[in-house]
């Protein structure tokens, strides 16, 4: 009914890692295109920082995300959930935290244009 087989497990793990694999990439991507320490030459530019209501924010959204996540995992497991509804849960917060971290990525990240003119 609601138990996980072996086949169930991966398709979980298919499910949570590739949006997982999709941070790790754009954490990595900043990592290697900032490979420098910021000196103090003049002209540098200082490092942005973010302001404590997004930081906060995001310390209270994920864990929220990671337990809603591996409390769902557990229901199915106990048998209170069926998997196809496991499934369709995870790919709820799969898709609300995406674009949350979605939106994150793109106010944080992107590349300031220049302006030619």
């Amino acid at each position: 009914y609601g138990f996980l087989n072996k086949a169930n497990v991966i398709s979980i793990i298919t499910l949570t890692s590739s949006l997982f694999m999709v941070y790790i990439t754009v954490m990595l991507k900043d990592l290697l295109s900032n490979p420098y320490r910021k000196g103090k030459k003049k002209g540098k530019r200082k490092a942005k920082r973010v302001k404590n209501s997004i930081s906060t924010l995001t310390f209270i959204v994920f864990p929220i995300y990671f337990f809603a996540i591996i409390i769902s995992i557990n229901l199915t497991a106990k048998g209170d959930l069926k998997v196809s509804e496991l499934q369709g849960i995870i790919g709820i917060l799969e898709s609300v935290f995406g674009i949350y971290i979605g939106q994150i990525i793109l106010t944080l990240f992107k590349k300031e244009e220049k302006n030619i003119l």
